[in-house]
């Protein structure tokens, strides 16, 4: 198969994405390696709260090694914040906010919503997300449109909601001002695409 040969206006769509990805990496890293610090000492399996120099100080200290004990107090926190979350289910809604919305509107999109959650299995992405946002400041959940399967029309799309395993696969554009970053213009999602 032969490759299609680049234009200028392509060139110029990758340029760009390649500034901004260099530009999200940039201000994100710092924020990302203390995230990645702050997960690994709340790390319910093993929490790593000594920095490495410091236990190799305690290894070889001239008396003989000393121990260095972890007493993991952020867990119990982390845990009530989570089940909090799962007795509290999170979920999509929607509201007719003035008497000129349609109320049945707002009942059906609740329904697909619902829906769409359901089939999604969304309460693994949204705890997942929750689960590293308590313990590293920082979670993400993807809304993905996908063909629907089954449909009668061709390219028919329906949303999935997708869980973010690894906070750091994603890079979104820095220079949103509003708290939930709904004003953000751009983002990547980084993904291990197998060879084949």
């Amino acid at each position: 198969m032969a490759r299609k040969k680049p234009t200028p206006q392509r060139d110029e769509v990758i340029q760009e994405a390649r500034e901004r990805f260099e530009l999200a990496k940039e201000v994100w890293g710092p924020i990302y390696d203390r995230c990645r610090e702050d997960m690994r000492f709340s790390d319910p399996t093993d929490p790593r709260q000594w920095p490495e120099e410091a236990k190799r100080e305690r290894q070889n200290s001239p008396g003989g090694p000393r121990p260095c004990l972890t007493f993991d107090q952020t867990s119990q926190f982390v845990r009530q914040v989570i089940n909090t979350a799962r007795r509290n289910k999170p979920a999509l809604n929607f509201m007719p906010v003035d008497d000129k919305s349609d109320v049945r509107l707002a009942d059906v999109l609740k329904g697909l919503a619902k829906q769409t959650e359901y089939s999604s299995r969304a309460e693994v992405a949204y705890i997942t997300a929750l689960d590293q946002a308590t313990r590293g400041g920082i979670g993400w959940f993807r809304l993905c449109l996908k063909d629907m399967e089954g449909s009668e029309v061709e390219g028919q799309k329906c949303a999935e909601i997708k869980r973010v395993v690894d906070f750091e696969t994603v890079w979104v554009d820095p220079n949103f001002t509003e708290p939930d970053g709904s004003d953000m213009g751009w983002g990547f999602v980084e993904e291990v695409i197998p060879r084949d």
